[in-house]
């Protein structure tokens, strides 16, 4: 019913449980949406991981553990500082305050559609998608060098994909 609305122009938003913006796909697959449906009508999926920000009144640099570090990075950016909050009255004494996003956005163009059109292997979907996708390595990459949440936190919440995604893209 919401695919049909989104049919006949009306803006749907709506929620799906995946890891990613392009595993929205098979999960409307699972859901028995038509591909020619989700072709004409899909207009863009973001996925989000919300995480703790650094407590800014307390914020601190330090260095993370070495295993932190090997997870999330093949090399560490020579570059790259890291902070963390101490923890204060303000943020009671967590070293947090606040959540912020951390998110994948697809637009599918229009070679996307066509492969979703032709029902295309999904390893298929994910390589094309990757040229309009904003992934959520590149925003964690963003928020670790704004300094607004740490690398352990990243690993805690955002999903083994996210993370394997991070090392391929900022390997160098």
């Amino acid at each position: 019913m919401a695919f049909r609305a989104a049919q006949t122009g009306h803006l749907l938003l709506s929620t799906l449980h995946t890891n990613s913006a392009i595993a929205a796909l098979p999960r409307l697959h699972d859901l028995k949406i038509e591909s020619s449906l989700i072709a004409s009508s899909l207009i863009g999926v973001m996925s989000q991981r919300l995480v703790r920000r650094n407590c800014a009144a307390c914020r601190q640099e330090y260095t993370p553990s070495p295993a932190a570090l090997h997870e999330f990075f093949e090399v560490v950016p020579a570059h790259l500082k890291f902070y963390q909050g101490a923890g204060c009255a303000d943020c009671g004494f967590s070293g947090y305050k606040g959540r912020m996003m951390v998110a994948d956005l697809w637009v599918p163009d229009e070679q996307d559609t066509a492969l979703i059109t032709r029902q295309a292997p999904f390893d298929e979907m994910c390589e094309s998608a990757q040229r309009t996708t904003f992934c959520m390595a590149q925003d964690a990459r963003g928020r670790l060098e704004a300094g607004t949440t740490t690398v352990e936190e990243l690993l805690r919440v955002l999903p083994y994909s996210a993370i394997v995604e991070h090392r391929r893209r900022f390997s160098s």
